[in-house]
Formats: C-alpha cells, sequence, structure tokens
C-alpha cells in the first residue's frame, strides 16, 4: 500500500508533513452491469438509426412507384436518401458518444 504526504498543523499552529495511507476504493457492484445495458442500448439505437431510414425510404419509395408508374425511380432514389440519413444519424451517435 502506498502513502501520501499531508499537511497538518500542530499544537504551536505549525504545519508538519504526516506520512497517511491510502485508502483502497470499494468496488462498483453495479458496473458491471451498467456498463452492459449502456452497449446494449446503444447497439439497439444503432440498428434503429440505419434500419428505419433505409425501409421507410423504401417502402415510401415504392408506394410512390405505384401510385406514379415511374417503376424504380422513386424507390431507388428514397433508399439513396435513406441511406445519406442514416450515414448521418450514425455520425451524430459516433459524435455524441466520443464527447463524453
Amino acid at each position: 500500500m502506498s502513502k501520501r504526504k499531508v499537511l497538518k498543523l500542530d499544537k504551536n499552529k505549525k504545519f508538519i508533513v504526516v506520512k497517511e495511507k491510502l485508502k483502497k476504493r470499494p468496488r462498483d457492484k453495479g458496473r458491471g452491469w451498467s456498463r452492459f445495458l449502456s452497449f446494449a442500448g446503444l447497439t439497439v439505437e444503432l440498428g434503429f438509426v440505419i434500419a428505419l431510414p433505409i425501409a421507410g425510404g423504401a417502402i415510401l419509395g415504392r408506394w410512390l412507384d405505384q401510385k406514379f408508374g415511374l417503376s424504380p425511380k422513386m424507390t431507388l432514389s428514397f433508399i439513396f436518401l435513406g441511406v445519406f440519413l442514416a450515414i448521418s444519424n450514425l455520425y451524430q451517435i459516433i459524435k455524441i458518444s466520443f464527447q463524453k
């Protein structure tokens, strides 16, 4: 166990150097589960951030193609828009995660 030097006042109001033992910090018991839940939440969030814009773009593009008769044009356009949105959302999440 290591020691540290501490300045204290004695009875004559003079500073003296005292060596004290460092106390061990108690281990946080909830650390493992909270870390696991944090990673699980991040994984679920990343899955939704990637899948929802792409799937939504495909569904919306398919519906617009059927309505206006523009076969693959709208579907591909909205899929690419969904990919762009997924990448930008992923960038924002990573940026926020590394700021903590």
